[in-house]
């Protein structure tokens, strides 16, 4: 006679022999786990994925969730990622156009200084003035030639005061500079006058060794007054000067061509 308790195991071993209770082994579970960290097809997969077996349909219906969530994740980060290059791009090409618009205005300002290598501030009394592109501010001092590039070569001492002397520089154009300052403050003296003598290649106040006569006297015909006492027409050298306040500027011709220009006061 059959017991209760063996009627009890045939039924569950009858139920596990069914078709949607059978054990899943370990190889069937790999596609499962490996679709479920897949974003995107792992949704399609589990959605559209109908099994008999009991543990698979629950996986499935687990790993759907799951898997819709990483694809939410993953979604965001690739939007985020996008907008985030986007942007990028459109700062970089900003930061060039902003810099090509400074270049460009740059340039418009150099070309003005080149166009105005002498201005005279009647206000603070000052001379600002171009020497080869380099603009200066008289007065200025030893240490402002330096820092711009030219070269000491020599100095010498005033015969009227132990602490002046007049300091020769060079820069790359051949251009040789003079400069008379007090050395008790050192270099950074602001002078009393300040000489160039011209090279083939200097460009000094807007002057070159092939301005004449003319070319002076245009570049400086708002100067408060004009002295040719020690000028010659005939010959077309000598010093004209101009005046322009406390300050005064020279200029010498040797043949209807600028050979040097000084500013003092």
């Amino acid at each position: 006679m059959i017991t209760d308790d063996e009627r009890r195991l045939s039924g569950i071993v009858n139920e596990l022999r069914n078709e949607n209770r059978q054990s899943v082994s370990r190889n069937e579970w790999y596609i499962y786990a490996v679709m479920t960290v897949i974003p995107f097809a792992g949704v399609l997969f589990f959605a559209l994925t109908k099994e008999k077996n009991i543990n698979k349909s629950n996986y499935a219906k687990a790993g759907v969730i799951v898997n819709a969530v990483l694809s939410v994740i993953t979604a965001v980060c690739l939007i985020t990622s996008v907008f985030c290059v986007s942007a990028g791009q459109k700062n970089v090409k900003a930061q060039k156009y902003s810099g090509v618009t400074e270049t460009e205005e740059n340039s418009g300002q150099e070309e003005e200084v080149k166009a105005q290598p002498f201005i005279f501030d009647s206000q603070s009394n000052s001379i600002s003035f171009e020497l080869n592109g380099i603009a200066f501010n008289y007065p200025l001092s030893a240490r402002e030639l330096e820092q711009a590039g030219l070269t000491y070569d020599t100095q010498t001492s005033s015969p009227f005061s132990m602490n002046t002397v007049t300091a020769a520089y060079k820069d790359i154009y051949g251009s040789t500079v003079l400069i008379t300052y007090d050395t008790q403050n050192g270099e950074e003296a602001v002078c009393d006058s300040f000489s160039v003598k011209l090279s083939s290649e200097t460009s000094f106040l807007g002057l070159t060794e092939k301005s004449g006569y003319e070319a002076v006297t245009e570049m400086f015909k708002n100067a408060v007054s004009q002295e040719m006492s020690e000028y010659d027409t005939a010959s077309a050298t000598g010093i004209i000067y101009f005046d322009y306040g406390s300050c005064e500027i020279g200029v010498s011709l040797k043949n209807n061509m600028v050979s040097s220009a000084f500013i003092k006061g």
